[in-house]
């Protein structure tokens, strides 16, 4: 039996709709997320971020075709608000969210007694909170010295009288604040 299909009407296009933006993974200086959408194939993706308060966002990346983006070199312990816009066959549409970045351990570091031998110091530093996420530690001798990482527990050798250490840690952006040792004989 042959049945006749009669099209009446013109279908409307069908745009992207932003389901979810999902966050993925946080640190102190990044937010990685996730946009879960519908009729998204082939759409691009503009990601953008402000810190709150501001009053503009700033644009992160426009145009991509991946549903995931890593804000990175972000401010620790703060809220940002992240908007993704995605567009496709002509119509856009757009979602926001608000996520706080994680915060450093203030307080983390100890810098053991300073021991002496043969004319020179060392002293031991410890972290005594959870690092997480991309932290190091890093240490440098006095004021001009340079930031050389060590890990938790390792010795500064080779200090003189005078001196002082600096430790900290950090994520590349953002840093605790120092632990100091004055080297005295």
């Amino acid at each position: 039996k042959d049945v006749d299909i009669e099209y009446v009407g013109k279908g409307e296009k069908v745009g992207p709709r932003i389901k979810e933006i999902h966050v993925r993974n946080k640190d102190t200086s990044s937010i990685e997320i996730e946009v879960e959408g519908t009729n998204v194939n082939g759409a691009k993706y503009t990601y953008l971020y402000k810190l709150e308060g501001e009053e503009e966002y700033k644009e992160a990346a426009k145009g991509i075709e991946e549903n995931t983006y890593k804000y990175e070199k972000l401010e620790a312990n703060k809220i940002y608000n992240i908007k993704v816009e995605v567009e496709n066959k002509g119509i856009k549409k757009e979602k926001e969210i608000s996520v706080l970045t994680g915060a450093l351990p203030e307080g983390a570091i100890e810098i053991g007694e300073v021991i002496w031998e043969n004319g020179k110091a060392k002293v031991e530093v410890n972290v005594y909170k959870e690092i997480e996420g991309n932290l190091k530690l890093e240490y440098k001798i006095n004021e001009e010295g340079e930031w050389t990482e060590i890990q938790d527990g390792d010795k500064i050798g080779n200090l003189e009288h005078n001196q002082t250490v600096y430790v900290r840690l950090t994520d590349g952006v953002n840093e605790t604040e120092y632990a100091t040792a004055s080297i005295k004989d």
